[in-house]
């Protein structure tokens, strides 16, 4: 899942990849929804975040250091 940050397209099909890639260059509606959607999920999924995330799972699977 790419929570609309970007395309996924199949390495050996070049047809797809550059149509993708045009997409992106001529359909500005698009590319701004997917800017914006890359925001979102860079303020969601940061460092601070993800570290809290990780303490809590430690807490519920009773690690200690």
């Amino acid at each position: 899942k790419t929570e609309g940050t970007g395309i996924v397209v199949s390495p050996s099909n070049k047809e797809d990849l550059a149509r993708q890639i045009s997409n992106f260059l001529f359909d500005s509606d698009l590319y701004n929804q997917t800017k914006l959607n890359c925001l979102k999920s860079a303020k969601k999924h940061n460092w601070e975040n993800e570290s809290l995330k990780l303490v809590q799972l430690y807490n519920e699977t009773g690690y200690s250091t």
